[in-house]
Formats: structure tokens, sequence, C-alpha cells
């Protein structure tokens, strides 16, 4: 066996202790429900939160799910949504979004703690007088504190809007509040802590064009440096960041395609003073969207957003996988016959991921909460997904200083908050949701001989009906497809294979077996 071969099934090895789950579920009652933000709870299960009008209190909505995508608990949240969460050192959660108790013209940072079943230990409201302020990003610090972040606007003309980054202790009271205001409508999407105990703020502006800033703090809210990100004509929008493994940073949103209004998912590293490394994009002939990243174990990224380009115009939720540089690997896209867009990802502990959003293809009401669940891979169980042809470029981005003014300012308000059950749960992906072992041999399927130079068979106990045989490589390429009826066998001969390890699927209406090939030519 080669040194090479070797080293994949050392890989691999690690992973079959588990199967991954993998399903497409929607969430909420009959009338709209969006999910908005999610994130591994660390036990194996999810928590989500969102906005909801399906209930009689309406609001904001926070549920437990297991790793099957059952709900242990759920609640619903005297605010008008819940935009953030994050979890916090005594296995509770730090809950973050914009709450409408301060009054119309005061609209806050709702800011809420609870225990790991949900309950709400405490809970305040951030408010700047006389403008809309919503929490779009929360976190613990590691000095054991709490960060909200998000934006502040004028609520008479809508004027201005600033960066706005509150700090609270460990019982919610007010630390530090601080605008960070620039030139133009500035909107603050995220917030994350470097490993110098610091932050870095990201977000949209619309000077010079659309753009995007991005901002460094201290542990004390002081502004270490600024960048404004820009593209040549119609600009670009950030909308999420993360350190990587190296301590620079990537970015993902949105970039006009050159000479054309439509937008493409951008992904752009930069170094960790704000200094452009490289940028690439990602899309269609349409509209497409990034709104989430996160690097993968494998020093590459995965984006969540969602696309008008694969899907007659209508959106689909979206998940791209690159290489450290940037290079496409795959894409997938997910959704029925309406429109689904995804809002947040997180990665799971089976080395798959979970994202979050909204479709009006499935469940019970006009707009209800999805959920997809993949593996490593992007499947999310075969049914309603597919594998567009995403369009890989360079695009053109310039890095300037940006100056930044810094406003103290904010008081807190009290916040009357309640809990209640919240919604249904309905199955969007029919007969292959559920867990499959994608990395074990089963009992069901068997290839042989196994490793092969191309030439196998494929055996089952089982006969299949009108199924369909596919066959992936580790990046998720598939490199084959027939079909099998009324059999329980099939040979496969597939010439000038590449040596390493291959994934099997075989599916029918009612079953999924999975296997894998080793090629060994040489």
């Amino acid at each position: 066996m080669n040194k090479k071969l070797s080293t994949l099934l050392f890989i691999f090895g690690t992973f079959i202790s588990y199967g991954q789950f993998v399903f497409q579920k929607t969430y909420g009652g009959n009338n709209s429900d969006y999910g908005l933000t999610v994130i591994n709870s660390g036990d194996g299960g999810f928590i989500i939160g969102g906005s909801q009008v399906s209930s009689a209190s309406g609001g904001g909505f926070l549920a437990k799910l297991n790793s099957a995508g059952d709900t242990l608990w759920t609640k619903t949240l005297l605010s008008n949504s819940v935009q953030a969460i994050a979890k916090t050192d005594d296995h509770g959660f730090i809950i973050g979004g914009m709450s409408g108790t301060g009054g119309a013209s005061n609209q806050g940072f709702g800011i809420f703690k609870t225990d790991s079943s949900g309950t709400i230990l405490w809970n305040t409201n951030i408010i700047r007088s006389g403008y809309i302020n919503s929490s779009t990003s929360v976190l613990q610090a590691y000095d054991g504190n709490y960060i909200a972040a998000g934006t502040s606007q004028e609520f008479v003309f809508n004027y201005y809007s600033q960066f706005y980054v509150t700090k609270v202790d460990t019982s919610g009271n007010l630390l530090w509040a601080k605008v960070y205001q620039a030139s133009g409508l500035n909107y603050c999407t995220q917030i994350i802590q470097t490993h110098d105990s610091c932050f870095v703020l990201i977000g949209s502006s619309d000077y010079p064009s659309n753009s995007t800033n991005i901002i460094k703090i201290n542990s004390a809210g002081n502004v270490i440096w600024a960048k404004n990100l820009s593209a040549p004509g119609n600009g670009f929008i950030g909308h999420s960041i993360q350190e990587t493994n190296d301590q620079c940073f990537v970015i993902t949103g949105w970039n006009f395609q050159n000479g054309l209004f439509v937008f493409d998912v951008s992904l752009i590293k930069i170094d960790s003073i704000g200094n452009l490394l490289w940028r690439k994009s990602f899309g269609g002939n349409f509209n497409d969207y990034g709104f989430r990243i996160k690097q993968t174990p494998d020093n590459g990224f995965l984006i969540a957003g969602y696309t008008e380009s694969f899907n007659m115009n209508n959106w689909d939720s979206y998940l791209i996988k690159t290489d450290s540089l940037g290079f496409l690997l795959w894409s997938k896209t997910y959704g029925g016959s309406g429109s689904e867009q995804c809002y947040d990802m997180d990665l799971s502990s089976d080395s798959g991921c979970i994202m979050i959003g909204f479709t009006s293809s499935f469940g019970l009401g006009y707009n209800d909460c999805y959920i997809i669940k993949t593996d490593f891979i992007g499947n999310s169980g075969g049914c309603f997904e597919i594998n567009p042809q995403t369009l890989n470029d360079t695009i053109s981005i310039m890095s300037n200083n940006l100056i930044i003014q810094v406003i103290n300012e904010g008081y807190q308000f009290p916040v009357y908050a309640f809990t209640s059950s919240f919604g249904d749960v309905s199955v969007a992906c029919m007969g292959n949701v559920g867990v499959y072992d994608f990395f074990t041999e089963t009992k069901n399927i068997i290839v042989y001989p196994n490793p092969s130079t191309g030439i196998f068979t494929i055996s089952s106990s089982d006969n299949f009906a009108n199924a369909e045989i596919e066959i992936y490589n580790v990046l998720g390429d598939r490199i084959y497809s027939d079909n099998i009826n009324n059999s329980n066998l099939k040979k496969i001969c597939i010439d000038k294979m590449v040596d390493g390890i291959y994934f099997v699927k075989v599916s029918d209406r009612e079953k999924m077996y999975i296997g894998k090939i080793i090629i060994e030519t040489n």
C-alpha cells in the first residue's frame, strides 16, 4: 500500500466510531417563522433562535435540538427577535437581539442570560436614546464578561447609523457602551474575539459607495486599527469574519460582478492588521450572498448563504466549500419550488455543519424556520439538494485606513421576559431523513473486491427497485452514476480511477446504503 493511501486511511479511520446525522426540517406554526442564528451546543446538539408570529405571544424564539434535529425544549422570549446566541462557561447561553420594551424610539440591545435548559437567569436592555438599537452578535469575553454588538440607527430621519458595542458583567450590569462612527450609514453584523483578547467588528457602509468596515478594538473598547474594504464600481459588502489558524482573518459577503448589477459570494483573506492577502468570488448568473464563514479542520472554509442562480430565479440555501487558498472544492444548494434563504451556519461535532434560515416550500406556515444538517461533503439526506455549477473567480478589492470617532453613550432599561412553548416540527426531506453512517461499511451493502483496480461489484441482501448508484471522491465530487433495477447485484467498471478512497451510495425512495471502496491501480 502506498504512503498516500495509508495517510488517507488514517484520516478516515478517525471517523469510524460514529455516523453522521443528516436531515432537513422545518419549525414553526401556521404563519411566518424565521431562523436567524444557530450554534453547536457542544453536546452533539444545537441551539437555534429567530423570530416568529405564529404563536400568540410572537417575538423571539429559542430552542434546543438534539443531534437528529428533534426539539428537547423551546422558549418564546418577549423580544422582537433572537439574532445571536453564544455558549457560556457555565454551560448556559448568552442571547442577543432587538427588544422593543423601551418604546418605539428606544428599542435596545436585549441581552438575556440563560442556563443550559433555556431558563432566563437575568436580562437587560441597553438603550441609546432616540435610536433603534439592534444586537446582531454576542459572545463571552475571556475575562468572563459579555459583549454585544450591532447597529444604532437614528429613529426619526434614519440619517445616521453606527456600529454599537456594549459590555456587561456576569450579572448583566453595564460596564461600557460605545458608538463607532464613520462617514455614511454603517451597519455592524458580527463581533469576534481574537487570540490576543481583543475584538474585531465587521459590517457594511454606504461610503465610499457600498463598502465594508472592519474595526479592531481592545477589551476596553478602544480602537487599535480600522480598515475600509471597497471594490471598484459597485462595491463589496462584508457580512461575516473569522480569525484563522494562522492569526489572519477571512471574510464573506457579496460583491457586484464586474460590469453587471448582480451579486456574487465573496471570500477575502486579510492579515492581522487588515492588509489584503487574496480575494475570491463564487456564484452563477444571478444574485448570490454569503452570510456566514467557518474555517474547517482541514484549514479550508465553509460559506453559507443563499442564491437565485440555480433555481429559476427562486432563492435556495447555498453552501460552498473551499480549500485554504479559497479555491472551490464543492458547492450545494437546498430548497424546493418556493424560496429558501440561509442566514447562519455552524460546524457540527460529527464533522458536518448545520444551517438555519427560512423556507416557503415546506412546513406548516407561510414561511417556516428551515434547518439543514449536512455531512462533511454537504449531503443532507439526498432530496431537495443539487450540485450547482458554481463559478470561481478573482475580484478586485482595495483596503484603506478608516477614521473612526468613538462616542461613549448608553444606559440600561429593565426588560420583562417570559417563556412559553414554540411551534411544531415537520420533516422537509422525506425518505432519507435520519442517520446514516457515512464512514463505516454497513451490512446491507458489500463492495468487492476491495481494494479494487476500478472494476468491482456492489451486492446487497435486498433487491433494489429503480435505485440510483453514485460514486463520490473524498472532495464530494460525483464521478460516476448509474441505475439498478430489480436486482441486488451490479458490476461497476470505471477506467483510469485515481488511487484513493471513494464512497458508494445506493438509494431508492425508501432506503439508502453507503459503502466504501479503495482504489489501488499499482
